[in-house]
């Protein structure tokens, strides 16, 4: 299976750069490929378990399955936290707002404010 024939199969889902995203997270997140291994075709080297594994997973992505659900982790202010389907996947925006409240708050610090 090639790299390209994977994030291929996700282009009628995501544009071309998200699912060039999407299936290096997933490689990299389960698999533990870097990019470098990627491009050297580690993807082919795979054991038939894996290969087996990669494939249901383009099968859930391709069903527009959040990847994080897939992978079964999310990241959030610089944590990683599990997720599975039922479970809220944080957003970006909520992190930043989190990270804007701590920020602003000197509760119990001695700050006086």
């Amino acid at each position: 299976m090639k790299y390209e024939t994977l994030w291929h199969r996700l282009t009628g889902i995501y544009d071309t750069d998200e699912a060039k995203a999407i299936v290096r997270w997933m490689l990299d997140v389960r698999f533990g490929l870097s990019l470098t291994d990627i491009v050297c075709g580690k993807i082919d080297e795979m054991s038939e378990t894996e290969q087996s594994e990669l494939e249901a997973m383009m099968q859930r992505l391709e069903k527009a399955e959040p990847v994080q659900y897939v992978v079964g982790i999310a990241e959030f202010c610089g944590r990683t936290f599990h997720v599975e389907p039922g479970v809220l996947i944080p957003r970006p925006e909520t992190g930043e707002l989190c990270r804007w409240i701590v920020e602003s708050i000197a509760v119990g610090t001695g700050a006086g404010v």
